[in-house]
C-alpha cells in the first residue's frame, strides 16, 4: 500500500510504495498512520483504486452561478476589469452584454458574451478553465 499523490502539471498520478522525503519531511510506510495529511500533496491509501477515486481530477465546470463568478473575480482583483472590458464592447453587443451580466443566473463557459469578455481580457484558455473550476467552488 503507497502514498500518492496528484501531479496536475504532468497529469499523472505519483506513487511512492516505501518512503517520500522532501523539504522538511520524510514519510515512511510503516508510519503511514501517524501522519497527518496531505504532507506536501501527498496521501496515504490502501488501494490505486482509492487513491485514484479520491484524487481524481474534477471534470471542467461548464457553468457556474453569477454569485460564483463574481466572487471569484472580487477575490482575484479582477472585477474591475471585467466590468471594464464590458463597457469597452461596441453596441448594440454592450448592451446585450450589459443584460446578461446583470441578470442571468448563470454564465456558461461558451456563451458569446463569455468569449467576448475573455477576448477583450486576453485570457488564455487555461486561464478561462481555472476561473470555471475554482468559481464552481464557491
Amino acid at each position: 500500500m503507497p502514498f500518492f499523490k496528484r501531479d496536475d502539471e504532468a497529469s499523472a498520478l505519483l506513487t511512492a510504495p516505501n518512503f517520500v522525503a522532501g523539504p522538511g519531511f520524510e514519510l515512511q510506510a510503516e508510519m503511514h498512520d501517524t501522519y497527518s495529511y496531505p504532507v506536501d500533496g501527498w496521501y496515504w491509501f490502501d488501494s490505486l483504486d482509492a487513491a485514484m477515486v479520491a484524487l481524481a481530477v474534477p471534470p471542467a465546470a461548464t457553468s457556474i452561478t453569477q454569485r460564483q463568478a463574481r466572487l471569484y473575480l472580487f477575490k482575484h482583483g479582477l472585477l474591475a476589469g471585467v466590468e471594464a472590458a464590458l463597457d469597452q464592447l461596441a453596441e448594440p453587443v454592450r448592451t446585450a452584454a450589459l443584460i446578461e451580466w446583470q441578470f442571468a443566473r448563470e454564465i456558461e463557459r461558451t456563451n458569446p458574451l463569455v468569449l467576448a469578455i475573455v477576448g477583450t481580457l486576453g485570457w488564455t484558455d487555461d486561464q478561462v478553465d481555472t476561473f470555471f473550476a475554482e468559481a464552481g467552488v464557491l
